[in-house]
């Protein structure tokens, strides 16, 4: 990419933001509102995973797809108890998926929520079924961090090591799990 186009694709990530469109920061803002507030560190995660999400949807030529998920989620947002839902914007979603190729993860939901939802996800890149949860307890900051080393060791783990025909992959997850408070 020369200069120019570099110079043309950082302008294009806040050229709509100008415009009115959905920030990082807005839609981190309505997650942490729903979630009794955020801290700063918090509230800075969530903008900089949005942040990621666009800059992969950009450098998949998506960014159009990406701004209107986007839009969708920023006007979207409902608080279901301590949680985060987004209804209404499956369409925009799938669409944007289909574009960069693979599963778009805005941090909606509390810390539990998202790291299940990254387990999920890596399952499905495998081809394994698995069942969405129903209802999630209660997210304590003991629960997401055991939550999201579970899922931190299911994103490295080879699809032969989650359905077992990987037996060394097995052990290597199931050792890696067992860290997990």
């Amino acid at each position: 990419m020369s200069r120019l186009g570099a110079l043309f694709a950082f302008a294009s990530l806040f050229l709509h933001a100008a415009c009115g469109g959905a920030t990082p920061g807005s839609i981190c803002d309505q997650i942490c509102e729903c979630q009794g507030g955020c801290t700063d560190s918090e509230r800075e995660t969530c903008v900089e995973g949005v942040r990621e999400q666009k800059f992969i949807a950009i450098n998949a030529s998506c960014g159009d797809q990406f701004q209107i998920y986007a839009d969708c989620v920023d006007g979207a947002v409902s608080c279901v108890g301590s949680s985060v839902a987004v209804q209404g914007c499956e369409q925009p979603q799938t669409s944007l998926e289909t574009c960069i190729g693979a599963p778009t993860v805005l941090p909606v939901g509390n810390a539990c929520d998202r790291a299940v939802r990254r387990i999920i996800d890596h399952y499905a890149s495998c081809g394994i079924p698995i069942a969405e949860p129903v209802e999630a307890p209660s997210c304590s900051e003991q629960l997401a961090t055991s939550t999201s080393c579970i899922a931190d060791c299911v994103e490295v783990a080879s699809c032969g090591a989650l359905t077992g025909t990987d037996p060394d992959g097995s052990v290597e997850f199931a050792d890696c799990i067992t860290v997990c408070d």
